[in-house]
Parts: C-alpha cells; sequence; structure tokens
C-alpha cells in the first residue's frame, strides 16, 4: 500500500467515526488519532471499530484494504461468521468497508443478511454532511413523527419520498418508514423546513 492509499484509508476511517457518532453511538476521544498514530494502528492490522448506543445497540466496522486482490463471496462469508462468531450480541450492526464497490452478486448476497451495510471508499473519502450545499438533516423520533402528523394532519404517507438509498440516508443509517427533517438555510429568505418520508 502506497503514502496516497494510506492517506485516504486514514479519511475514510474519520468519516467513518464521524458517521458513527452523527448515529449516536459513542465514540471515545481517543479514537481521533494522528496520522502517525493511524499507521501504527494500520502497521498492526487494528483498524477494526467496535462501540455501543445507549450501552444497548452494538456496531462494528470491518475495513477490508487489501489493495491487491478484490473482495471475494468467500472473504465477506468469512467476515460475517468471525465476527458474529465473537460477539454476544446477536443483533450487532454490521459496517463493511470495500477499497471498491462491491460486485453485484456480492452486493446481492450482502443484501439478504440483515443488519449489514456495505461502503466503498469512494462513498467516505470526505463527509457528505459538511458539502455546503447539503442541507441540515434530522431523523425525527416516534414521538416527534406523531407531533408532526398532528400540527400538518397528515400521515406519513402523505409525505414526499426520500430514498434509503440517498446519500445522506445512507450516511445516517435510515431505514424504510423514518422521517427525515430537512433544514436548508437561505442567506435571502431563512430557513426552509421540510420532511420526508424514508422509504
Amino acid at each position: 500500500m502506497d503514502y496516497k492509499d494510506k492517506k485516504n484509508l486514514f479519511k475514510v476511517r474519520k468519516t467513518v467515526l464521524e458517521m458513527l457518532a452523527d448515529r449516536k453511538y459513542d465514540v471515545p476521544e481517543n479514537f481521533h488519532i494522528s496520522f502517525e498514530d493511524f499507521l501504527l494502528l494500520l502497521e498492526e492490522n487494528n483498524l477494526d471499530i467496535h462501540l455501543m448506543k445507549d450501552g444497548l445497540k452494538s456496531i462494528f466496522v470491518r475495513f477490508l484494504y487489501d489493495f491487491n486482490k478484490n473482495v471475494t463471496k468467500k472473504d465477506l462469508d468469512g467476515f460475517i461468521e468471525e465476527i458474529m462468531g465473537t460477539t454476544v450480541d446477536p443483533n450487532i450492526h454490521i459496517i463493511l468497508i470495500l477499497k471498491n464497490n462491491p460486485s453485484k452478486n456480492n452486493l446481492e448476497m450482502l443484501n439478504k443478511v440483515e443488519n449489514i451495510e456495505v461502503f466503498s471508499f469512494d462513498y467516505l473519502c470526505f463527509n457528505i454532511t459538511k458539502h455546503i450545499l447539503v442541507p441540515q438533516h434530522i431523523l425525527l423520533t416516534e414521538a416527534e413523527q406523531e407531533e408532526l402528523f398532528k400540527k400538518y394532519r397528515c400521515t406519513k404517507a402523505q409525505l414526499p419520498k426520500l430514498p434509503k438509498t440517498d446519500r445522506v440516508a445512507r450516511y445516517y443509517g435510515m431505514q424504510a418508514g423514518d422521517v427525515c427533517k430537512i433544514i436548508r438555510k437561505s442567506p435571502s429568505m431563512g430557513e426552509h423546513i421540510y420532511y420526508r418520508h424514508v422509504r
């Protein structure tokens, strides 16, 4: 792996930590490290991340960064089996970070497994939520949804759609049925607030 690849992997890891924090996982301060410390972790093959949310939900992130080979179905099966075999939480959420997008067959196989997300390096080389043109997205709780429906006398199905494949929806881990509040700021018009139903 050359210097540029290591730099890109460092950026991806940084974005992953920001994404987990935005999903309300407890990210310890000491996870935010310098590039030099990152190189030590890389040398020890110790980039995996295992975190908790509210002391109940756990998430495991595995970086698959072998730049000299494509990840096969056998590799993916092995990683999933290894992760599930070393955890006491049967509902653990798994994120696989791949150098390249998985093949169509591998993606279909992964989509059949609950609680697994797959991201490519290109997807996470920068934090999309920090782009100047991306408005703020806030996932509503069940109570906030009920308040919204009561206020506007509408149902979830009447809200405009936000595909769960949307880049920002994927970043926040939104699922079908979620409701998202979007705040778009304009220098001339102030704030515009609108809502989307994730489908």
